[in-house]
């Protein structure tokens, strides 16, 4: 049940955030600068030296070197996020004088490609966030991943909000910063759970110091806006820089001990976490030093490079998933940027043409585009499959090649082996079985790798469904007594002569529908050949019989012996 409302928090909390960021997108931004950055002085809590100013700061006289005392939430407030045509009350000190000084913040330009960078960041975060916790929460380590993915995501996004409507006070701030404490104590969960359970190693302990330690960092965090002693600020950023380690030797420790065919997905989450966390580490240390946190980008890292291992190398099961969804954002981005710049250059070629002529060419545009969506998305589909999926096709690929080549064995043992080798290598599935029809329409698995596959009348629900339809089936409901999850059949002169029987694949992930078809082909390729050994081993024997001299009797007994079998 919590893990349920888990589960829907975090995809309610994704859909709203995503939401904020489109919007934000569209929405000229109300953000406001007063002109200069502070950075903290050793051993005086809540004392700041200006180390940079612009207007408004310069026009008020202020200098580099004059320094302010502010309360942390004056200090949210005047240094990072305000509003337009608000004011900020500063006493500065100079040369042992003081004077008050106030400022009013103006418009802060805002590069249209920053903005949109920080769109991406945030949706790419919380895009695969609630990817995952949708489709694989069942999985402790992607419950811990979904979790890190779109807390990391509701923190830039509430950085959003206060940036374009200064909106929250110091609540917004402490939220945040919540957001990335609890977002890194769930990477450290997700790493000494990937790929496997660490239960007798250091990354147990690492594991068991994440809750005390993100509680009292984020009981500090309050305490940021009213006490003007060091560790308020000290505690959490110590709780971040713990969560940063302890990610990345818990990564290292399970990459140093995985097989050699998982070190290549292990590397790339190593390394995606690696690089996120650097960036992320670096942006803080801007951040106290009063600087641009332009590192704070290097977060993409982390969702793009845990999509692309997503996707390529199965760390989930929701590499289909992410397959449709990179395709329809390529194809998006594709016809958006397409109709943009052949929208600037029309305006640049047709300046003094009218309204309606210029609507005109527009409505053509868009049109030419609708019908070119479907070469795009075939060319879109092609190179995304190529980069992130080409194992996957090249699995799929050696399915069909042994389908069109089953005909071509001349043992009937050595197809059925065959054919389960190739269910369990390239389809990568878990368990498989081969049943075949025998006397009195009894279906009996001629090969299984299941724990237990036993024989099934004809009558079975799901042997009913492909005698009549002769589609494969997915078996959820729990009616038949075939094993596995999805059957496949084999049918020969349009009767039901056998069945593919597959399990889930090994990740735990369903068949994509290329998949499926390609099973499909193979087990209606293995019945025919099935059939056609079947018929080849009845001539022989006619011909055996045909030339051995024998009684009446002997030869009607051997052909009711052939007709049993």
């Amino acid at each position: 049940m919590l893990i349920a409302l888990w589960r829907w928090l975090l995809l309610l909390v994704a859909a709203a955030a995503v939401v904020f960021s489109l919007v934000d997108i569209v929405e000229p931004s109300n953000a406001g600068d007063f002109g200069l950055s502070l950075s903290p002085v050793h051993g005086q809590p809540g004392v700041y030296a200006i180390k940079t100013l612009s207007n408004p700061a310069a026009r008020a006289g202020l200098s580099p070197g004059d320094t302010v005392r502010l309360p942390a939430s004056e200090y949210v407030r005047c240094a990072r996020f305000a509003r337009a045509g608000e004011r900020c009350s500063l006493e500065v000190a100079r040369a042992g004088s003081l004077r008050s000084v106030t400022l009013i913040a103006q418009p802060a330009p805002v590069a249209e490609w920053v903005r949109l960078l920080q769109t991406v960041l945030r949706l790419s975060f919380l895009a695969l966030g609630g990817l995952v916790a949708w489709r694989w929460f069942e999985n402790p380590a992607a419950r811990a991943l979904a979790t890190m993915l779109v807390a990391f995501g509701l923190a830039m996004t509430l950085t959003g909000v206060l940036l374009r409507t200064g909106w929250g006070g110091t609540t917004i701030p402490i939220v945040n910063a919540a957001c990335f404490v609890a977002g890194s104590a769930a990477a450290v969960y997700f790493a000494t759970l990937f790929p496997t359970r660490a239960d007798d190693d250091v990354r147990v302990l690492l594991r068991r110091f994440c809750v005390p330690i993100g509680v009292v960092a984020i009981a500090c965090l309050p305490a940021q806006s009213t006490s003007l002693t060091l560790w308020a600020a000290v505690i959490p950023i110590a709780g971040l820089i713990y969560f940063t380690v302890a990610t990345v030797i818990s990564l290292g420790i399970s990459f140093a001990r995985a097989q050699p065919a998982d070190r290549p997905r292990m590397l790339w989450v190593l390394s995606s976490f690696g690089a996120g966390f650097v960036a992320l580490a670096v942006g803080i240390a801007q951040q106290l030093a009063g600087q641009s946190d332009w590192a704070s980008f290097g977060l993409l890292a982390l969702p793009f490079g845990l999509t692309y291992v997503i996707a390529r190398h199965r760390v989930f099961g929701i590499a289909f998933v992410v397959n449709r969804a990179v395709v329809y954002a390529g194809v998006s981005l594709v016809v958006v940027a397409t109709f943009l710049v052949v929208e600037w250059l029309f305006s640049q070629v047709f300046v003094n043409v009218s309204r309606t002529t210029n609507l005109a060419l527009q409505l053509g545009v868009a049109l030419v585009l609708g019908f070119a969506i479907r070469p795009i998305h075939a060319r879109v589909d092609r190179v995304v499959d190529d980069v992130l999926f080409r194992a996957r096709h090249l699995a799929e690929a050696a399915i069909r090649r042994f389908a069109h080549e089953a005909n071509l064995v001349t043992d009937t043992d050595d197809l059925l082996d065959k054919t389960l080798e190739v269910l369990s290598r390239d389809a990568d599935a878990s368990a498989a079985a081969i049943y075949r029809r025998g006397r009195d329409g009894i279906y009996e698995p001629v090969r299984s790798n299941f724990a237990a596959a036993a024989p099934v009348s004809e009558n079975d629900w799901a042997l009913l469904e492909m005698r009549a339809w002769h589609q494969p089936l997915e078996m959820h409901d729990g009616r038949s007594r075939l094993p596995g999850d999805i059957v496949f059949p084999m049918t020969v002169r349009g009767r039901l002569a056998g069945a593919v029987v597959c399990a889930l694949k090994r990740s735990g992930e369903a068949y994509a529908p290329d998949e499926r078809d390609a099973v499909r082909v193979l087990a209606h390729e293995v019945g025919l050949a099935l059939d056609a050994l079947e018929v080849r081993s009845l001539r022989r024997e006619l011909a055996r019989i045909a030339e051995e001299p024998a009684s009446s009797e002997d030869v009607r007994e051997r052909l009711r012996k052939i007709a049993d079998e």
